[in-house]
Formats: structure tokens, C-alpha cells, sequence
């Protein structure tokens, strides 16, 4: 009987762990990248359009620094989350000359001037997916008439196509007119590729009724409706592509699909207000971090930065798991984590400054500074597990901390004095945490039935009192350390980066 049931054991688990799916989860090795390279249109301009305009367009008055948001863009965002210092502009280098390319075999390589690692931003404001001036095609010549290449280790993205689709006349057909944007963007990634591209990201368009411009109109279920024909096609050319060409990953980025989970749960992306454009009704750029819009088609600089811990992400993490919330963080690493509850759902998430909570035991160094997840379970149960994904694995002297009572607390530890049943874990091969609560146990910091609330951080533990600065975030620490009457958080810094596009005549610049 022992002999059957160990055998029984030993196929569940064969079944389990040698699966496609298991082992494309539990195996999963990020790609090595240290370069990146970006083509497409204002959603993803860092200065292109405002320094061929001289810098008038976008009008500097309303745009924070020739970009077309409130702050900078998520390319721009996204080359801090890798150390990318080098910084190259498509505008500026035509403006050097660089326009004719190599006279003979004989020149120098020409990106030997070009210091690695590097960003290099191709993207410009009103593009579309053609070849003439400014656009996807024209972008791409610019590196073909140089005898440029793309380098090894260099994550390329390409989001195109809103402004395509913001030009459609009502007498096209959809069906054929989004097929053949998606035609022109595939021959486009064959030149990409080309060039030497290995790893490709291509973005999908978000919900294009859910813009300030359309949503609440007559247009808005049609702008939708083209959003998901357009993604469609999107999605079946990048497979295609995968499948036909073995030797570059192309990833599918579903921007639609985050935007729509932010319209779910807009207190995990810190966006309170989704459906107004910031322009007009804030005093300036630093007072909109809450809005998802800046003007009626462009997302604000907090919405950038969710944009880029999605992008970013990408690569970074396996596809075996579905519903993972990638989010920005405002620790050291400047690196994004992902949170995704089992059997329960993350309903917000807060960045907190960890400089003002009590200092004794307090992690130093956090990696990604103080979190304060809250998650709300389903009818009958009580407990809940928050699986939180890390961009690297974490250094095998920090810790997973929480801080309950005006204390902090080795959860690591906890997980082992309780047996597994609170606390938290980590895979030695993962680069993965799970976090075990008890609604209305000793570490639940919301004293509401069926709600659970976690602060937590990840950094070196010494078991001593050490100096730290308090910089602010006082309320925020009074609201932990109150047990008895905790008070709720308002999510501030944190925002999705999924948001609509727009139908219209006018293009998007």
C-alpha cells in the first residue's frame, strides 16, 4: 500500500512539474539585455518631434520637456530600470550628418560611436506605420542608410499603429484597413530584424473608447471595436512570426488587456481618476499623478512609469503565469515587481517611505522600498497567499520584512516558527516570494473580515538600532502602527501603463 502510494505521489508530481506550462514556469531564464531600442510614435517620443520643431511642438508650455505627458516617457523610464546612462536621440544624430551611411566596406563600424550600454530613441511624435518622413518605415531607414546594426543584448520595442487607426476614413473597411497596418508593421520587423534585432517587444493599442476624446460619445463602442480587430491581427502576425523564425523572440506586449484590469482595480496602478485629461484642471505638472490622462489621448508620467515596468517586465518574466500585476517601485533597484494573488484578489497597493517607520530591525537598503498591499478574499475563506515576482533574485543576506505594532519583523523567520501557515518563503532557484496571511491574525494590519493588509519590504536585517533619516511619510507610519483603529491609505504613486488612444480626423502628435 505504501509502495502504491508513493508511486502515485511520484506521477502527480512527474505530471505537475514536467509539463510545457510547469517547465516554462519553474525554469524560466531571463534574456541578458543591456541596450535598448525604441521605434514608434508620441507614446513613446523623449524630444524627437520637439527638436526637429525647435522645440515648439509639443508646445513646451503645455508639455513637460518636449514630451507629450506631464514627465518623462516610459522609454526613457525604462532605460533607468536597466542602468542605461547613454543616451541617443534619432533627431539629433540626423542633425550631426548622419544620414548617408558608409562610403565603402573599408569605413569604420558606424557604432563604434555609440557607447554601450545605450538607449536609443527612434520614436516620433505623429508617426504612423508608413515609410514617409518621421514615420515606422522612414525610422528604420535611418539605421539602413547608415550601416547601422542592432547589438546582441538589446531589447527592441515597437509600438505603432494608434495613429493609423486615428486616421481611418469612415468609408474603409475595418477588417482590411487593420489588417493592412498590421501587414506594414510586419514588414517593418522583417527589417528590424535584419538589422540584427534578436529580442522585440511589440506593444498592443489599448481600448481606444476609453479615451477622454471618445469615451461617453456616439463613437466610443466603435473605437473599441476597431481596438480589438486591430490587436487581433496584431496578435496573429507576432505568433506567426515566432513560429516562422526561431532565432528572435518576439513578444506580444497586451497593453489592452492591463488597461483593462486598471478599469478593475485602479487603486493597485494609483489612478483614481481615468476618464479626465489632467490638462487644464491641475495648476501644473507636478500636481496630476493621479490622473490617467494628461491631455485626451496621452497618459500622464505616472502612467508612463507603469508602462514601463510592463514593458520591461516582459523579458524579464515567464509566461506561466496569468494575472500578475507589474508595477513601478521607488526603491534603490529601480526595478518593478509583480504581485498576484492566489485565491484572493490585490486591490491596492501604496509605496510608502520606509524612512519614517520605527528604526529598530528596520531593512536598510530596500530594494524596492515599503509596499503596503492589501488584498480582499472571496466568501469563506480566510487566509491568503500574495506571490510577489522580483527582477532579480534577491541577495541571499535580505530579508523579507513586515512591519505590524511599530516593529519589524523577519517574515522569513515567521514562516518557520508557524509551521508555513503565516509568514513568508522563497525559492532558492526562483526569484519569487510567497507571502501566507490569516485574515484577522496577528499580521493582518485591516481588522475587516475578508480584507488583509501587508506591509512589507526586502533588505538587510541587523539586529540592532540603526540611524536613519526621517524624510516625511509620518501619516502613512501612524496609520501601521494603528492597530485598533487603522486608517485607510489613498494610493498616490503609482499608475497604470495601459491607457486609451483615441479615433478622430486629427492625428495624435
Amino acid at each position: 500500500m505504501k509502495r502504491l502510494l508513493v508511486l502515485g505521489l511520484l506521477l502527480i508530481f512527474t505530471l505537475i512539474f514536467t509539463s510545457p506550462g510547469a517547465a516554462n514556469m519553474w525554469n524560466y531564464t531571463p534574456p541578458e539585455l543591456e541596450n535598448l531600442v525604441v521605434f514608434g510614435d508620441s507614446l513613446s517620443d523623449s524630444g524627437n518631434l520637439f527638436s526637429v520643431t525647435s522645440g515648439t511642438s509639443p508646445d513646451p508650455e503645455e508639455y513637460w520637456q518636449g514630451r507629450f505627458s506631464n514627465g518623462p516617457s516610459w522609454p526613457e523610464i525604462t532605460a533607468d530600470m536597466m542602468g542605461i546612462e547613454n543616451v541617443y536621440l534619432l533627431a539629433k544624430q540626423q542633425a550631426a550628418g548622419k544620414t548617408e551611411g558608409k562610403a565603402s566596406a573599408d569605413d569604420p563600424d558606424p557604432m563604434e560611436a555609440f557607447q554601450t550600454p545605450f538607449f536609443f530613441n527612434n520614436a516620433y511624435g505623429d508617426a504612423d506605420s508608413s515609410d514617409t518622413e518621421t514615420n515606422l518605415g522612414w525610422q528604420i531607414a535611418f539605421w539602413e542608410n547608415n550601416g547601422m546594426t542592432i547589438p546582441d543584448k538589446t531589447l527592441v520595442v515597437v509600438w505603432i499603429g494608434a495613429n493609423d487607426l486615428l486616421g481611418m476614413d469612415s468609408a474603409d473597411n475595418p477588417g482590411i484597413y487593420a489588417s493592412g497596418i498590421v501587414d506594414s508593421i510586419y514588414n517593418s520587423l522583417k527589417r528590424i530584424e535584419n538589422l540584427g534585432a534578436k529580442y522585440i517587444a511589440v506593444c498592443n493599442i489599448p481600448d481606444l473608447g476609453a479615451t477622454p476624446r471618445f469615451k461617453g460619445t456616439p463613437d466610443e463602442a466603435d473605437a473599441t471595436a476597431l481596438t480589438v480587430l486591430f490587436n487581433n491581427f496584431l496578435e496573429s502576425m507576432v505568433n506567426k512570426e515566432n513560429s516562422d523564425n526561431v532565432e528572435v523572440s518576439c513578444n506580444y506586449v497586451d497593453v489592452y488587456t492591463m488597461f483593462e484590469r486598471v478599469q478593475e482595480r485602479p487603486a493597485v496602478y494609483g489612478i483614481s481618476n481615468l476618464d479626465q485629461a489632467a490638462m487644464g484642471l491641475v495648476e501644473d505638472f507636478e500636481t496630476a499623478d493621479d490622473y490617467l490622462f494628461w491631455d485626451d489621448l496621452h497618459p500622464t508620467r505616472t502612467a508612463h512609469k507603469q508602462l514601463a515596468a510592463l514593458i520591461y517586465c516582459d523579458f524579464q518574466y515567464d509566461k506561466g503565469w496569468d494575472g500578475v500585476d507589474y508595477l513601478w517601485t521607488n526603491g534603490p533597484w529601480k526595478q518593478p515587481i509583480g504581485l498576484r494573488g492566489n485565491e484572493c484578489t490585490v486591490t491596492s497597493v501604496h509605496l510608502a517611505n520606509i524612512g519614517a517607520t520605527a528604526q529598530k530591525n528596520r531593512p536598510k537598503n530596500s530594494l524596492h522600498g515599503l509596499l503596503d498591499i492589501t488584498v480582499e478574499l472571496p466568501p469563506g475563506r480566510n487566509d491568503a497567499i500574495i506571490y510577489v515576482f522580483l527582477p532579480e533574485y534577491m541577495p541571499s543576506d535580505y530579508k523579507c520584512c513586515k512591519y505590524v505594532k511599530g516593529e519589524w519583523l523577519d517574515f522569513f523567520e515567521v514562516y518557520q516558527k508557524t509551521g508555513g501557515n503565516q509568514g513568508a518563503r522563497q525559492e532558492k532557484d526562483l526569484r519569487m516570494v510567497w507571502i501566507y496571511l490569516k485574515d484577522n491574525g496577528e499580521y493582518d494590519l485591516d481588522r475587516t473580515v475578508g480584507v488583509i493588509r501587508d506591509p512589507i519590504a526586502f533588505g538587510i536585517v541587523e539586529k540592532e538600532k540603526f540611524t536613519g533619516s526621517d524624510d516625511g511619510g509620518s501619516c502613512f507610519v501612524n496609520a501601521l502602527d494603528d492597530m485598533d483603529n487603522p486608517t485607510p491609505l489613498f494610493v498616490f504613486c503609482l499608475c497604470v501603463p495601459l491607457f486609451g488612444l483615441g479615433l478622430a480626423v486629427r492625428r495624435m502628435r
